[in-house]
């Protein structure tokens, strides 16, 4: 209910996301874990909350364990800095558009408040749909977990 804008958002879902938390929970349940309302659901490796501070370098490790290895996204310059976690939010205003949600969508999901900030993405999204890059995969699919 609180957020930096004090500007609360509610959406629905996509469908692979509550199905992922589902699966992810029973996995954890078979594993012997006691799961209730208040149990986290992404931990570190320790089964702690995530510490913020670390959640770039640990998107970024991520990333070269699942193979990406693109060396822009990981160099410093005096133009560049590593690719950090909330890049995932320009990636998929980036992905709606090219996808054809409109502007509206994208908002109600990123609390963005003016046109201006959204047509920032506009070119990026232009080619990824004139490379029929095609849209996110279900969020159960991608972790590639199924019951």
């Amino acid at each position: 209910d609180e957020n930096k804008t004090n500007d609360p958002r509610a959406w629905a879902l996509s469908s692979g996301v509550p199905e992922a938390l589902r699966i992810l929970r029973s996995m954890r349940e078979r594993q012997g874990e006691r799961i209730d309302g208040n149990t986290l659901v992404f931990v570190d490796d320790e089964g702690k909350p995530m510490d913020e501070g670390k959640a770039a370098q640990r998107y970024r490790a991520h990333l070269l364990a699942a193979g990406i290895t693109r060396e822009v996204l990981f160099e410093r310059n005096e133009s560049r800095q590593p690719i950090r976690l909330h890049d995932t939010r320009a990636t998929f205003i980036t992905v709606a558009l090219a996808n054809g949600k409109n502007e509206a969508w994208v908002q109600d999901r990123t609390g963005h408040r003016s046109s201006v900030m959204i047509n920032r993405y506009r070119r990026a999204a232009r080619t990824v749909s004139e490379l029929r890059l095609g849209d996110f995969r279900r969020l159960d699919e991608a972790l590639g977990i199924k019951e």
